[in-house]
This record gives C-alpha cells, structure tokens and sequence, in this order.
C-alpha cells in the first residue's frame, strides 16, 4: 500500500484506525452522522422551550382586557335613499332637534339630532321639501352609514366633506 508523504509505514498486515483521521489529508474515513442528529434533536426542543418561555415572560407584565361588546342602536341602517322627512319619523321616530344648514343655496341640508342615540340623520335636496336621507354623522361628526348613488359611488365623501351645523 503507498504510504503519504513524511507518513510512517505501517507494520505488515496493519489496518489502519477508521476512526483517526487519514494521515494523507486529515479527514476521517468514516462519518457520524448520527452525533448531527442527536445535537439538531436536542436543539429544536430547547429551542421551543425558550420560545415559549419569552412569550410567557411578555405576557406577565401585561394586564388582561377582556372585550365587552355593547350593542348600539343601529335602526339608521334602514333608511335609504328614498326617505324623506316623514320616512324617517316613521323608522327612528320624532327627532329631538331639527335644524336646516342654511336659508337659502343651491342644496339644502337638514340635521335630525337624536342625543339618546349619539347619531345625525342628515337630509339633502335641491329644495326643502325634496330633500331626502343621504346619510347618518355619529356624535364626533363622523359618518356611520351613507347610500348609494345612481352612479354607483355613495354618499360617503359628500358627508366627510359636511361641517356640522
């Protein structure tokens, strides 16, 4: 058998150790792949264990909330389009403040208030007695519901754009 360069030769009938590193490069002959086994198997439950545990560790600190969901009176959702004045007395009842945004201008806009319900129905028209629902202001001014057009947009940016009145 040749022998490495500055190697020793080995004693008639010698095999050499399988488990030493060969003396041509210093690599061994066999591999363990088990020893990688057994180290990423004991890793990855580490690994989890640790996770858990900083998750654990996060939640200590924080205070529990639970979520209370309250119902809200939500009968605006049934106004459409088409409601005039008498239409939403008749689905919300008599408004208790009703003011008009102006006197006179090219649309007219009129504010139902209902404080108990912490919502404004609004109305416009081209005239007073044309105008009809376009949509419902929450008590921050916000809109909550608007209607669709003919056009297929809705009411949503007109009411955005409302100053209260």
């Amino acid at each position: 058998m040749p022998v490495a360069v500055g190697g020793s030769p080995l004693a008639s009938g010698g095999v050499p150790d399988r488990g030493a590193p060969a003396s041509v490069v210093g690599i061994r002959l066999e591999s363990n792949d088990r020893r990688i086994f057994k180290l990423i198997g004991a890793a990855l439950p580490v690994a989890v264990l640790l996770c858990l545990a900083a998750l654990r560790l996060t939640q200590v600190g924080e205070v529990r909330q639970s979520v209370v969901f309250t119902t809200k009176d939500q009968q605006y959702l049934a106004l459409t389009s088409r409601d005039d004045y008498l239409a939403v007395v008749q689905k919300l009842g008599k408004p208790a403040s009703d003011r008009w945004q102006s006197e006179s201008g090219e649309l007219q806009y009129r504010a139902l208030g209902y404080p108990d319900r912490k919502y404004t129905v609004i109305l416009m028209g081209s005239a007073r007695q044309a105008a009809v629902y376009i949509g419902t202001m929450d008590e921050n001014w916000k809109p909550v519901h608007s209607v669709e057009l003919h056009s297929g947009g809705t009411t949503a940016s007109l009411l955005r754009a409302l100053k209260r009145f």
